[in-house]
């Protein structure tokens, strides 16, 4: 016989009674405080539904590009290409980084290939599926956890996925590096990686190219030949300069040799007419002058060389390759120069005309040096000069101010961005310093509270101002600023009464606010 079940009819009638008499029994403050937390309950219920719905709608995203619903997408792990372990040339350590470059994950991901048999069956973007990355040891370390993987021992899977970044076609090497990591298992190095049928390429590119993960240039190759039809031999150029530079064929040689002799009819023209032979064919010299011609648009187009984009560098004369430059050089005018000369040299004040005559000195004896002025290309100049001593024997003038901030070296230590400075250079020790301490606009103007703020800046700069050793911070005296308390105070105190003066172009130009920390709330 079934057990007897009791009815709840008398409970629920108790406890809808027991509601209804607090419910009428309560303060005016305990019925809003009620409303306010139905008002937040009916909120909640709101946005869990609204995630619902777009869970839904993401599912059928994931259906509709054949994406695995049961894998979470969301935790997924980003593995870098890495800096190709580039050694700053300049760094007085730059040996020793040589020797032992820094470790990144793709290097990592080298060495696990060489010592893990499963691991040369992966591609890099499927290393943390099966591998963790240690970040003390900076190694990849096999997963403890997770689906065991058939076929070998202590090797598991997870859901998680590896996602490398994308590379702009532009940055050609990078971008074929990242092609090769996605389609090449079990790499174990930079060699091994460019390696196709045991011959080393002499780029990612050629690898690409012989491993066929190129597209083929069918669509380049149709447009060059529709050109070629109508247009004459310097605009087919100028549409092959555009194709290498901003389209990125596969295979841009062949192109080159499929079309070079239409792209050099108007040189071999004009060769003829100068020459006043018409029966000069074409030769090597005029396809190196259509190149010449090809890099200098590519140069403008995207500042890249023929050989950057794929094609073989044109041989230029060495003058060529520095006319710009000499023309720029020529085109001052020396008695504008002189006239500016004599004009402010006389308003040099001692440490100035200290610096002047030391550099005119050093420039008429033809004695040379290299000169640092503390105020807030080496090998060619060698070779244009045709004198060994440092920078060819010129006056080299480098200006700065040690009291700024260091520059900004991207994932580097504190000692990584002293190294990246002028000081840690092999050439500081050549380096003799000026030193110009006078602050101009204070001088002119004759402001002595510009003056003494002038000073503190000077002994912030060389580290003189007390220091607070719980916190690290500097200690301003009283004197050296002004604070406000809020955003509107300071808006009030730099532009007092700006709606009276906000056509006033002078007098906006004397103030501004400045977001010291680029970042405004």
């Amino acid at each position: 016989m079934p057990p007897i079940r009791r009815s709840n009819l008398g409970r629920r009638t108790r406890n809808a009674t027991n509601q209804a008499n607090y419910r009428s029994n309560r303060t005016a403050q305990e019925r809003d405080d009620g409303n306010e937390r139905e008002r937040i309950r009916i909120s909640q219920t709101r946005e869990a539904r609204a995630r619902h719905s777009t869970n839904n709608r993401a599912s059928l995203n994931r259906a509709a590009f054949s994406y695995d619903v049961s894998i979470d997408y969301s935790n997924y792990q980003c593995v870098v290409i890495g800096s190709m372990n580039s050694v700053c040339s300049h760094s007085q350590n730059a040996v020793q980084r040589a020797a032992q470059p820094p470790s990144t994950t793709l290097t990592s991901f080298f060495e696990t290939c060489q010592n893990d048999d499963f691991a040369q069956t992966l591609l890099y973007s499927e290393m943390p599926k099966y591998y963790t990355w240690n970040q003390s040891s900076r190694r990849f370390i096999r997963r403890k956890q997770g689906k065991p993987v058939p076929g070998y021992t202590d090797v598991y899977s997870t859901d998680a996925i590896g996602r490398i970044y994308s590379v702009h076609p532009s940055n050609d090497e990078c971008f074929y590096l990242r092609l090769l990591l996605v389609n090449v298992r079990g790499p174990t190095s930079f060699q091994q990686l460019r390696t196709v049928d045991g011959e080393l390429c002499g780029s990612y590119r050629e690898a690409c190219q012989r491993l066929q993960l190129l597209e083929n240039d069918a669509h380049w190759d149709q447009t060059l030949n529709d050109a070629v039809i109508s247009s004459h031999a310097h605009q087919i150029r100028t549409l092959f300069s555009i194709i290498i530079s901003t389209c990125f064929p596969s295979n841009p040689i062949d192109l080159w040799i499929k079309y070079k002799d239409y792209m050099c009819d108007d040189i071999l023209y004009q060769i003829r007419n100068r020459m006043g032979n018409p029966n000069i064919q074409i030769s090597e010299e005029i396809y190196n002058e259509a190149l010449i011609s090809i890099e200098d648009m590519c140069l403008i187009m995207s500042n890249k060389l023929l050989i950057q984009l794929g094609l073989t560098a044109p041989n230029r004369p060495m003058h060529d390759a520095f006319n710009q430059e000499l023309h720029r050089e020529r085109l001052y005018d020396l008695n504008t120069l002189k006239e500016l000369i004599q004009t402010n040299l006389p308003l040099l004040n001692e440490k100035q005309k200290y610096v002047f005559e030391t550099l005119m000195k050093v420039t008429n004896d033809e004695t040379g040096g290299i000169y640092f002025l503390d105020a807030p290309g080496d090998r060619t100049l060698k070779d244009l000069r045709s004198n060994n001593n440092r920078f060819g024997g010129a006056m080299i003038l480098l200006a700065g101010d040690f009291r700024q901030t260091l520059s900004v070296t991207p994932r580097s230590t504190p000692a990584d961005e002293l190294n990246a400075c002028l000081k840690s250079s092999n050439l500081w020790k050549h380096v003799k310093v000026l030193h110009l301490s006078k602050n101009m606009r204070v001088e002119l103007q004759n402001d002595q509270s510009g003056n003494i703020f002038s000073k503190q800046l000077i002994d912030i700069g060389n580290g003189k101002f007390p220091i607070d050793m719980l916190t690290g911070c500097i200690n301003f005296p009283q004197s050296f600023c002004q604070l406000t308390r809020s955003k509107d105070e300071l808006i009030q105190k730099v532009f007092p009464d700006v709606s009276q003066n906000y056509r006033n172009h002078d007098w906006l130009s004397e103030r501004a606010i400045l977001a010291a920390k680029n970042r405004c709330k």
